[in-house]
């Protein structure tokens, strides 16, 4: 049971993790779709050539700082993630060791030597 308890947990955090990426990639088109209407929105309106060279600068500017202070989150968010899997995957390791373990006292026979063995490293 444990093990498969602990197989759940990692599929659980799997999916987790593939939802993350789709809510960050539709954030990432988000963003571009709204820098490309404003870029063409501003083509296209009725002002003088520095005027509206200024309003694209500016634009550009701020779409610079949202790409720069969603990097920042995505930094972050995949920090958070590593931590998770490396703790996931040393449960994962942690579980797989005590199968024999687990199968003596089902059994109720001792494990194999050589399991013996790498319960001792």
């Amino acid at each position: 049971m444990f093990l498969k308890d602990t197989i759940d947990r990692m599929r659980t955090e799997r999916e987790r993790e593939e939802r993350r990426k789709r809510a960050g990639k539709f954030v990432l088109g988000a963003a571009l779709g709204t820098a490309a209407g404003a870029a063409a929105g501003l083509l296209f309106a009725p002002r003088s050539g520095k005027e509206t060279r200024e309003q694209i600068a500016s634009k550009t500017n701020e779409a610079l700082d949202t790409v720069r202070d969603n990097l920042d989150e995505t930094r972050q968010m995949l920090a958070g993630q590593k931590e998770r899997v490396s703790d996931a995957a040393r449960r994962y390791v942690e579980a797989v060791k005590e199968i024999p373990e687990a199968a003596e006292e089902k059994e109720g026979t001792p494990a194999s030597d050589e399991d013996k063995g790498k319960k001792k490293k």
